[in-house]
């Protein structure tokens, strides 16, 4: 008796569970033909070309013809709105010979006038008791009085000295050199081990020189890019780890008032979102990643939502017309096997968001998830009926 009592309430249970999931699955059909999910771009094309302060974002789509243009990001550092790159860098020294500067300290010798060459005493440090140049650009010499040196080379001012003491000593052998470099740095900031200021001397200053100096790059630093501040502009300077980088950007001339900075990977992120198999942010230590690496970091596309003729890359850059940023979209459709080169070649920028489109089907999918384990339920309950 009480054998069928049970299989009656489960019988009941069972039809009622089947009548609630016939209702579920009509309102997934419903919701798979109302419902389109992801960023419906094309369902927004109005905007496309609009001005940024409504909205506007400009949509390319990424072709055989056109990805040239998307292989290198060099020029985009994140934190920086606008950068120019390092092969706009002009070289504002003339030759290489050091241009003496208020601060600097010179040592003047006059062979045969010791009285000339260091009134303080024979034994004295030059670097203590030289001649300083004062912020007028000016040192003071017996029988020659001020003498205007600022933005001559030592060779000139030796020039100088001995033509203006020609009057008063006969055939004078002057020689002229700098005891202490004063008046020209450069700043290293950043992730560096020990950021510092370096003063300049008669030997030309790299880019790969300062690094050095400044004890290397630190352990979180990015190791692809660096920034060189130079009057007002920021340059993008491309990093090497080869031993020829002296001859590559890294071999770029730090002049006066320079300020290299180094950022750290982990403000070189990008973010996938949408239909991918693991949603992320990915830091790129070495400043630079294709899209195809991205989208193999996160575990490649997810099978059951993901809609390969719609990749989208979200970009934002500064617009000079409208002085403010504007929102670039990159669109990229896995086709056939070829349109995988796209992004093998497709170079992404920290601060890029790369999202993939889903299907019409993914919200049904979603739905449907949500009720398999009634639905295991029900197989196990018509098994346990069938089963007496």
């Amino acid at each position: 008796m009480g054998t069928i009592i049970t299989r009656m309430a489960l019988k009941m249970i069972s039809s009622r569970l089947i009548r609630l999931l016939g209702s579920v699955f009509a309102c997934v059909q419903i919701i798979g033909c109302a419902v389109q999910p992801g960023l419906n771009i094309d369902n927004s094309e109005a905007l496309n070309g609009a001005p940024s302060s409504i909205g506007g974002y400009d949509l390319i789509d990424v072709s055989f013809r056109n990805i040239s243009e998307f292989t290198d990001s060099q020029s985009l550092v994140s934190g920086f709105s606008r950068l120019y790159s390092a092969s706009d860098l002009i070289e504002e020294v003339q030759g290489t010979d050091y241009l003496v500067g208020s601060g600097d300290v010179l040592s003047i010798i006059v062979w045969d006038h010791p009285e000339l060459t260091n009134p303080a005493g024979e034994f004295r440090d030059p670097q203590t008791y030289g001649r300083l140049v004062n912020s007028q650009g000016t040192i003071f010499y017996p029988y020659v009085g001020e003498l205007k040196v600022s933005g001559l080379t030592v060779s000139s001012i030796r020039r100088l000295i001995a033509s203006r003491l020609a009057k008063y000593v006969r055939d004078p052998q002057v020689d002229v050199r700098i005891a202490a470099f004063r008046s020209q740095t450069v700043r290293v900031t950043g992730a560096v081990e020990a950021p510092l200021a370096i003063p300049l001397n008669d030997r030309p200053l790299t880019i790969s020189d300062a690094i050095a100096e400044a004890g290397g790059l630190a352990e979180n630093a990015n190791r692809a890019y660096a920034v060189l501040f130079r009057n007002g502009r920021g340059y993008s300077v491309r990093l090497s780890t080869s031993r020829d980088a002296v001859f590559g950007e890294e071999g770029t001339r730090l002049i006066d008032q320079d300020t290299l900075f180094i950022p750290t990977y982990d403000e070189q992120s990008i973010y996938v979102f949408g239909g991918v198999s693991k949603q992320s942010k990915l830091v790129m230590p070495e400043g630079s990643m294709s899209l195809a690496e991205a989208l193999s970091a996160v575990e490649g596309l997810d099978e059951g939502s993901a809609d390969q003729r719609r990749i989208y890359v979200l970009r934002q850059v500064e617009d000079e017309r409208e002085g403010s940023l504007r929102t670039k979209v990159y669109r990229i459709g896995l086709s056939d096997l070829g349109s995988m080169l796209l992004t093998e070649n497709f170079a992404l920028a920290p601060r890029d968001i790369v999202y993939v489109d889903k299907t019409g089907l993914a919200s049904v999918n979603l739905v449907i998830s949500q009720f398999l384990p009634s639905v295991s339920t029900l197989f196990q309950l018509e098994r346990l009926l069938d089963s007496d």
